[in-house]
């Protein structure tokens, strides 16, 4: 690959002329252009049907009127990453 093209503002600009399907396609080229990629999909997002389909099947449930119902999700202690705090 072209060093020009491992220039962030240079990505952000081929993105910017891009459709949401090209964008996810260049997503998925090159690790370089993937944070630009998935940054501007991100950032057009203007519904959260979007955001609801990356959520797994498993916790999604079909509700009345086709409306989706997310199941009560449970974590444990041990799921939870260990943090430290320290007192002022």
């Amino acid at each position: 690959m072209h060093r020009a093209l491992a220039i962030t503002d240079i990505i952000y600009l081929i993105l910017a002329q891009a459709d949401r399907r090209d964008q996810a396609r260049t997503a998925r080229v090159a690790s370089v252009w993937t944070e630009p990629a998935l940054t501007h999909i991100w950032a057009t997002v203007d519904n959260l049907k979007a955001l609801i389909h990356i959520f797994p099947s498993e916790i999604l449930t079909l509700g009345s009127f086709g409306w989706v119902r997310i199941k009560s999700l449970v974590l444990t202690l041990s799921a939870l990453p260990q943090v430290c705090v320290v007192g002022l």
